[in-house]
């Protein structure tokens, strides 16, 4: 599915920067004395008297260059970071991402998706809903499963909502937000919550490729061990259409992901209207994400975090 989040894009995106102008002002003539008591000018030159130098300072905030980044939330805060190219000629990047919490790995939250250079950017929101401040770090992957390098500007410093009394009893979540551009101006962009750690997942279907309507999904394994993963295509009567184990999921490595339209992989039904499900094997899990390309917009599609008891594992 990486056509899904990122189209043919040729033109630069870096979030946060802006231009601002240096005024380079020349120097002042002294004044001159003379027989007045404030002394006497020399006339102005027809010329301009400043010099406008453009000056790019990069992007507004801390920029780091990793794969993996420190994260701190403060109770009812939240954090945004942004994760782009490490260098403005690298070509398109696509991998998935983690919040690890350490001492909790139950509570680590996954992100299947992301794309950065060529314009593409994406930026994480990670809210903390507990009532203390946790710390974490955001690890990004490339779909090999090798740390995927980007740089980290940290736009929007931590800061906390005010505090009304309440204790919140919760944890860490967020959305990746994908921005997408075309010659310099973003032209999509869209918000996937992060997704939950499972060995089943069902999206609904309604493909048309030929009306410019496109469900793609993308499934990162981010267990130390490959996962086998079955995709079954279901009508809109429930009736088992096709069942197949797709040469890349056969398996999907450890910390490998794998993006594609839904017609990539049954290029027979261009046009189809049901529901797919990814069944990992064994006691493997995975992470699923589902997106809907409709005419050059975009939009996140639910996954459900389980199949009905008629479809075999």
């Amino acid at each position: 599915m990486t056509a899904v989040l990122v189209p043919a894009l040729h033109a630069q995106l870096r979030l946060g920067a802006s231009r601002p102008a240096v005024l380079a002002p020349r120097r002042a003539a002294p004044v001159q004395s003379g027989n007045g008591a404030q002394g006497a000018r020399p006339p102005a030159p027809s010329s301009q008297a400043l010099n406008l130098t453009l000056v790019d300072p990069g992007p507004i905030g801390l920029q780091t260059t990793a794969a993996t980044f420190p994260l701190s939330v403060p109770t009812a805060g939240i954090k945004i970071v942004t994760a782009g190219p490490a260098n403005a000629g690298d070509p398109l990047k696509v991998g998935w991402a983690r919040v690890d919490i350490p001492g909790n790995a139950t509570n680590t939250i996954y992100f299947p998706q992301v794309v950065i250079g060529q314009g593409s950017t994406t930026v994480f929101t990670i809210v903390n809903t507990s009532s203390a401040p946790i710390s974490g770090t955001l690890v990004l992957t490339a779909q090999d499963g090798t740390p995927l390098i980007a740089s980290q500007t940290d736009a929007s410093p931590t800061f906390s909502f005010p505090d009304d009394g309440i204790a919140l009893a919760g944890s860490l979540s967020g959305v990746a937000t994908f921005l997408l551009a075309q010659g310099g101006i973003i032209s999509a962009v869209v918000g996937v919550l992060e997704s939950p750690l499972v060995q089943f997942a069902t999206i609904p279907l309604d493909n048309d490729t030929d009306a410019g309507r496109r469900v793609g999904f993308a499934v990162a394994n981010p267990t130390s061990q490959a996962v086998t993963v079955k995709v079954a295509l279901f009508d809109e009567s429930g009736n088992e259409v096709t069942d197949i184990t797709p040469p890349e999921l056969n398996p999907l490595g450890p910390g490998r992901q794998l993006a594609k339209f839904m017609d990539e992989l049954f290029p027979s039904l261009r046009k189809f209207r049901g529901s797919m499900v990814l069944r990992a094997q064994g006691a493997g899990k995975i992470v699923p994400v589902a997106l809907l390309q409709r005419n050059g917009l975009f939009s996140a599609l639910p996954v459900i975090p389980e199949k009905a008891p008629k479809v075999p594992d």
